[in-house]
This record gives structure tokens, sequence and C-alpha cells, in this order.
């Protein structure tokens, strides 16, 4: 797993993450049955819609980085992961398909699941 850090409230990518990122999309050549998955987190300060837009954006500058580097949208899969200022954690996927397709890949490989519906809420 890597990790970037970005500024407070930002969503453009920190200086140097070229390194970081070149070294994701190099893995995803070699892998094309594997799927990077791309989370963006905030922390709990603030509103927390902005919280879950701002974390989705962040993974979105990544993947972004990731498209132009040649790796393949279905290779890739977006999460985005908030907290509300009560401390509850947030959560959005792209889609459901996104959600099956990481389950699938996992059972298949003899993961076991523990969570296996996903729930959107409004906040």
């Amino acid at each position: 797993m890597t990790e970037l850090s970005f500024e407070r409230g930002a969503d453009t990518l920190p200086i140097g993450v070229e390194r970081v990122v070149g070294a994701l999309a190099a893995w995803a050549k070699q892998n094309p049955e594997g799927f990077v998955v791309v989370e963006g987190h905030t922390d709990r300060y603030g509103d927390a819609k902005r919280n879950l837009a701002l974390s989705v954006r962040r993974a979105d500058s990544v993947v972004k980085q990731l498209l132009a580097l040649g790796i393949a949208r279905d290779q890739i899969v977006i999460g985005g992961f908030g907290m509300s200022p009560k401390g509850r954690r947030v959560v959005v996927w792209t889609s459901r398909s996104d959600v099956q397709t990481i389950e699938a890949q996992l059972r298949a490989r003899g993961a076991k699941t523990v969570q296996t519906s996903v729930l959107v809420a409004s906040l």
C-alpha cells in the first residue's frame, strides 16, 4: 500500500508524486488482470459532505495521473473515505460494479469477504 499526503483541504497532487504513481502504473502494466484501488481520505474536521467530495477529488487526481501513464480505466477502482464531525466513517465507491468486481477477485483468490453489500447514505 502506498500513501500520498495532501495539503489540508487540497486535492492537487503533492510535489514528487510522479515516482509513487509511476510505480503503481508499472505494477498495473505488469499485472493486467489486477486492479489498482485508489482511495481518497479526509480527516473529520469540517462538513462531512465536503470532506467526502474532497476525498473523491483526491482519488480522482491520482486516477488522472494513472490514465496519463497508460493504465486502462477498467483496471482502476476509486473509493472516497471521509469522516463526519461525529467521527463516523463515510464511504463512497464510484459504482456498485466496482465493489462487485473487487469482491469477485478476492473470492477467486480464496479470501472471505465480511461485508457483501454497500450502503450509500445521504448526509
